[in-house]
């Protein structure tokens, strides 16, 4: 009834495997690009669900609020890959995944988590969704949202000083520092 691949192993025994019939779009770019905007925008018009990347941040609450607060949130290693990995797969082979979320406020990953169910087509944003290759491989579309610096910041400055807590001094401190 599933479309199967045929797969030999060494004994030249044939496994099935089900073909995935969940594609999935990356939406990349510079922080406050419109990633986020852009992927709601495909949710409202097919219904697909969105993972955002930002809930993907390591749970951090093993280090002090200052010691969090210092580090470098743009960079590729402060995300965990490997649940990230993990939940992709587990949305391509039709299984609901229950995605942490990330507490901007405390600087770490909060307790709750948010079931999404698999669909046939799943959106994943973020700065840094088409980074990896392994992340990169499972999608079959790529978009980078190629958008000026200064707009970025612009944004950024509104979006965290309105919805995140942060100063105008921290975001741009964050901004051109990281």
């Amino acid at each position: 009834d599933s479309p199967l691949n045929r797969v030999l192993d060494r004994t030249n025994r044939v496994h099935l495997y089900p073909v995935s019939t969940v594609e999935i779009i990356a939406i990349a770019g510079l922080s406050c690009s419109g990633k986020t905007t852009l992927a709601q925008e495909i949710s409202l018009q097919t219904g697909a669900p969105v993972l955002s990347l930002d809930d993907y941040y390591l749970p951090l609450s093993s280090l002090s609020l200052t010691d969090r607060k210092k580090l470098n949130y743009d960079a590729p290693e402060m995300f965990d890959q490997a649940l990230l990995y993990v939940h992709l797969t587990a949305l391509l082979e039709g299984r609901p995944i229950d995605v942490p979320t990330y507490d901007f406020v405390e600087f770490t990953r909060g307790v709750e988590r948010h079931r999404v169910e698999s669909a046939p087509l799943i959106v994943l944003e973020g700065q840094y969704a088409i980074y990896w290759n392994r992340i990169s491989e499972l999608c079959s579309t790529r978009v980078f949202l190629d958008v000026p610096v200064v707009e970025c910041l612009e944004r950024r400055l509104l979006r965290d000083t309105v919805e995140r807590g942060r100063t105008e001094e921290d975001v741009r401190w964050r901004f051109d520092n990281h």
